[in-house]
């Protein structure tokens, strides 16, 4: 009969005797034991807290099935959950909830369905008490080795079924369920002897007990079809009966499950009995206890077993709705049923307790997880004034982060603790539980620390990193003039104005005001405290005063013109305008030639930010389109880098609306630009391109055209082109077949050297090149995803792209490794099922920007592990790597291969080495360790690396338990990982090497990357 997966009132019956803890062995100590359960001595401590907490980690390759467990023991470091359908012993760490799987059964044995009931620890080894098993199991608690014995008396286990057990110090006995044998084994021999002696008058009745109690001296089999408890002498196997049962108490069948023993009594859990009776073991008092908690219902099937703490007893809810406290002393009754927020308590749903010395572990029968009551120092919510949290907030999730904007200057801090008798602070200062902390905010990060501490004096720590923007605000509060009036009167959002003053006045003061305090200005170039006056020099005729105020990030601008003009002096007889005069040129639209050059005038480029005469600008016509050159001289562009200082900035500025720019330098002048660390800047009302000198590689180029060729002699043209009306279609075309919708016409950008008749284009750098397009004041700036590059071959792949604003104008910053045609895409991609995922923003953002992709259907599979071939195509599409289409060098790849293209080129950045043998291994999941030393070799390619703080990798993988594990070659590239705040481990504790990775965990790694990369 298979008792145990009764649906009522049959499964609840292994209390204390189940799995649990009661018997004194020394001052302050108890005997762990529920009747089901036995577990032996340990010191006694009140459980102090009152929250539930579940734990359902459970081990790889195991599923919790229903009517999984019955009972369980703790041997003074693990909780083991016997397994009754479940196919495993479970171990658990109760500290972490970490569960570790056994399945390695004896030799000639089967574990089959309705194995065991029950346990017993002997201080060595875990005995798994047989139900429907043929052999009573052994397990080593140390090594997990387990031993069979089957030397049942009579030569045959029969139809004897055994729930619970004890141990007397010497032998292990068997509790009869089903049959009429008590059994006892010799803990070292495995000799097995029965007893059948019962009382006179004794009515075993079907299924006579559930589980049994050792109180030191005695043996108790708790009735259950039984009329009256037994006591047993371990020494004679005498037994004695008692059936004395309190006043207004009836015993009915299935009465009691399990038990506990508290010192001095003996007290039965009731499952179908209305009451809980304890019997005082010297004297054989009976006395019943049915004082139920105001809301709750004594039913049918109530309670599984039970603990005690030293105090109380406490009963372990089957069906019940809550799990109730006895005092052991009064027996005044309290019931707790504030379950996980997640979990619904349903009938079933334990089966057998244990006692931890601090906390009361419920063991599951049908529930779906083992639940913990009692000490905790988890948090059940977390909530910021500002910002969100990210991931989701889950107590077991102890590293947030959280953004806000600039104008956020403190947030306030909730923190409500999972255990209303726990303390919790907030960077120090205690709080009430459920209160706001407030906490002032730097900009940039802030680390929020909330340590909890339980009752009994366990502590966990939670950190928020709450980020904090620095301002946009470009922007100024006042302009004024020392002479002249403002026209029009002065307005933040106005940025061009004209003074006029006399003759006579021959300087201004100039007086700008930031309107954010932390914003940089300067007049002219030169850097200016805000609201101090800056001296201007004045010319007769017009002069410019250009403010420009560069917000507290560092990237958001804002330019003010003030054209100052000083009038002539009427007594010297000359109205010539002293100051210079820019020739307009006037553009033939209808020509037609291939090149069509017209007028060389002069014009200004910048040396960081200073205006220089130092080009020569040329209007023409090429293929139907106004072209605009800017020749730099020489000698001017040597001299003034001669005063650049570190890294200097060339500037060549466009403002007649062409449709192509071209910036012409030689190569001694990007040699000598190279030398100083130069970088060189196109910049039109379309598009910038901003490139280091040392990324055009004048070497290199020379050595194409030959080495007798003289630097000054090679024209290097910097080139931003919108694409001609056949190379539009051409792209329109290629975005109309991928689906996709571009919303800015595109731009080709170029970069060549020339000589004679020689030609040589610079088409892909070693580091990322920075472009900017202009985003039309039509297009709404939200809808900008991604900068996309056309390949010649229709070819649209993503490249890492973020949008700014800038002087009241956006901009699409694009990054990539090569040259070719850009433009920038809307795409919105929301994949059903991470709708309620922690990784849903990073997800979506990402499939945005086609980088990941789904899995079909709208799906994504956020928690599917990721394979070796599937990381290297995301990371290869995360960096807008153009694909190589050579061999792959690894032997398991093949051009076939979907993955081959993403392979040869992770390999020719040298992103990937493979194995030894030759071999990448495409369909093995790839582990942790192994992504992030991908991950760290892409932040060498981006730059990221470069900015790390220099420390040793064991220093930094030390924190970590499992920091030791990490492979020898790669632990440099984790501890770069984790430096650079792209990972930060499984928990706070351990890195989880050699685990897989989850598809969502790869997206957020790659998001990281470029977010930290300043690439998105």
């Amino acid at each position: 009969m298979i008792i145990l997966l009764t649906i009522g009132s049959i499964p609840g019956k292994f209390g204390a005797g189940i799995g649990g803890i009661s018997a004194v062995a020394a001052a302050g100590n108890i005997s762990s034991q529920d009747g089901i359960g036995y577990s032996g001595s340990i010191a006694a401590n009140e459980v102090a807290g009152t929250a539930f907490t579940g734990y359902q980690a459970w081990p790889s390759g195991f599923t919790k099935g229903s009517s999984a467990f019955v009972g369980g023991v703790y041997d003074g470091t693990s909780i083991w959950m016997i397994p009754y359908n479940a196919d495993q012993l479970i171990k658990v760490n109760p500290s972490t909830g970490e569960m570790t799987g056994y399945s390695n059964w004896p030799a000639g044995f089967t574990k089959g369905s309705n194995a065991f009931a029950g346990g017993v620890y002997d201080g060595t080894n875990i005995w798994l008490i047989p139900y429907s098993a043929n052999q009573i199991i052994k397990v080593n608690a140390t090594t997990g080795e387990m031993t069979g014995y089957s030397s049942w008396p009579g030569g045959s286990r029969g139809n004897d079924q055994f729930i619970g057990g004890v141990f007397d110090g010497t032998h292990i006995w068997l509790t009869p369920y089903s049959g009429s044998r008590l059994i006892k084994v010799d803990a070292t021999t495995g000799a097995m002897t029965s007893y059948n002696s019962w009382p006179s008058g004794t009515s075993l009745g079907s299924y006579p007990f559930y589980g049994s109690i050792f109180d030191g001296t005695s043996i108790w089999l708790i009735p259950n079809g039984a009329d009256r408890l037994i006591k047993v002498d371990p020494a004679t196997g005498e037994m004695t009966g008692f059936n004395n049962w309190p006043s207004g108490f009836t015993k009915s069948a299935d009465a009691f499950c399990g038990g506990v023993f508290d010192g001095t009594n003996i007290w039965m859990i009731p499952n179908n009995a209305t009451h809980v009776v304890k019997i005082n073991a010297a004297t054989g008092v009976m006395t019943g206890y049915n004082g139920w908690p105001s809301g709750f219902t004594k039913g049918s099937g109530s309670f599984a077993g039970g603990v005690y703490d030293g105090t109380n007893i406490w009963l372990v809810p089957l069906s019940a709705d809550m799990l109730i406290k006895v005092n052991a002393a009064t027996g005044e009754m309290t019931g707790f049923n504030n379950w996980p927020s997640d979990f619904t308590k349903g009938s079933n749903a334990f089966m057998g307790g244990v006692y931890d010395g601090e906390n009361v572990w419920m063991i599951p029968f049908l529930a779906d997880r083992l639940i913990k009551f009692g000490d905790s120092s988890d948090l059940s919510r977390l909530t910021l004034s500002e910002g969100a949290l990210s991931p989701a907030f889950s107590a077991t999730t102890t590293s947030y982060t959280a953004s806000v904007g600039s104008e956020v200057t403190s947030i306030d801090v909730t923190p409500t603790t999972a255990d209303v008798e726990a303390t919790v602070t907030v960077n120090g200062l205690f709080v009430t539980n459920g209160q706001s902390q407030a906490t002032a905010l730097n900009v940039g990060d802030n680390t929020v620390t909330v340590v909890v501490t339980s009752g009994n004096g366990n502590m966990k720590t939670y950190t928020v990193t709450v980020t904090r923007a620095a301002s946009a605000n470009a922007d100024l509060s006042g302009l004024t003039l020392s002479s002249g009036t403002l026209s029009p009167a002065f307005r933040a959002a106005t940025t061009s104005y004209t003074a006029s003053v006399g003759n006579e006045v021959t300087s201004v003061d100039i007086t700008p005001t930031a309107a954010d305090a932390e914003a940089k200005v300067t007049v002219n170039g030169s850097a200016v405290a805000s609201g101090q006056a800056k001296a201007m020099a004045l010319n007769v005729g017009d002069n410019t005063i250009t403010v420009q105020v560069t917000a507290q990030d560092g990237i958001t601008k804002r330019s003010y013109t003030v054209t100052v003009t000083r009038a002539n002096n009427i007594n010297n007889g000359n109205n010539s305008n002293s100051g210079w005069t820019q020739s307009i040129i006037n553009t033939d639209t209808d020509t037609d030639t291939d090149m069509n050059t017209d007028t060389d005038t002069d014009t200004a480029i910048l040396i960081n930010g200073k205006m220089v005469n130092a080009g020569t600008m040329t209007i023409s016509r090429r293929n139907e389109q106004t072209v605009t050159s800017i020749t730099v001289d020489l000698n001017k562009l040597v001299e003034m880098l001669k005063l650049g200082g570190e890294r200097p900035v060339v500037t060549i500025p466009f403002s007649n609306h062409s449709d192509v720019v071209i910036g012409e330098l030689n190569g001694l002048m990007i040699k000598t630009m190279e030398e100083n660390h130069a970088d060189l800047e196109i910049k039109s009302e379309k598009a910038s391109y901003r490139i280091s000198a040392q990324q055009i590689n004048i070497d290199a180029i020379l050595r194409q055209l030959g080495t007798s060729v003289e630097l000054k002699d090679i024209k290097v043209q910097v080139e931003i082109a919108s694409s001609t009306m056949e190379n539009v279609k051409f792209v329109e075309d290629a975005a109309r077949n991928s689906n996709l919708t571009l919303i800015v016409p595109p731009l080709d950008f170029t970069v060549r050297a020339i000589y004679g008749n020689h030609q040589v284009e610079v088409v892909e750098f070693s580091a990322f090149i920075e472009r900017s397009i202009a985003i039309p004041e039509s297009i709404d700036p939200s809808r900008i995803t991604t900068g996309v590059v056309i390949d010649a071959n229709g070819t649209i792949r993503q490249v890492p792209t973020r949008v700014i604003q800038q002087d009241g104008k956006y901009f699409a910053i694009i990054n990539s490794l090569t040259n070719s045609t850009y433009s920038v895409l809307w795409s919105n991609v929301e994949f059903s099922d991470v709708a309620h995922h922690w990784g849903k923003q990073a997800i979506n953002d990402m499939g945005s920007r086609m980088i990941v992709q789904g899995t079909g259907e709208g799906f994504f599979s956020p928690d599917k592990p990721i394979t070796r071939a599937e990381f290297a195509a995301i990371v290869v599409r995360g960096l807008g790597l153009k694909p190589e289409n050579d061999a792959t060098g690894f032997v398991d790849v093949k051009a076939s291969d979907w993955y081959s293209d993403a392979v040869r080129t992770a390999k020719r950045y040298q992103l990937i080495t493979g194995f030894e043998d030759g071999s990448f291994r495409p369909m093995e999941m790839i582990t942790r360790e192994q992504a992030m030393t991908i991950i760290s070799k892409a932040m060498t390619l981006t730059g990221l690396k470069d900015q790390l703080p220099v420390q040793d990798a064991i220093v930094t993988l030390k924190p970590f338990v499992d920091g030791g594990q990490v492979a020898l070659w790669a632990q440099s590239d984790v501890a770069a990982c984790i430096l650079a705040g792209i990972i930060t481990g499984r928990s706070d504790a351990t890195i989880a090497a050699k685990a897989s990775v989850t598809r969502a965990e790869v997206t957020i790694m790659l998001q990281q990357l470029l977010k930290k990369s300043d690439l998105i």
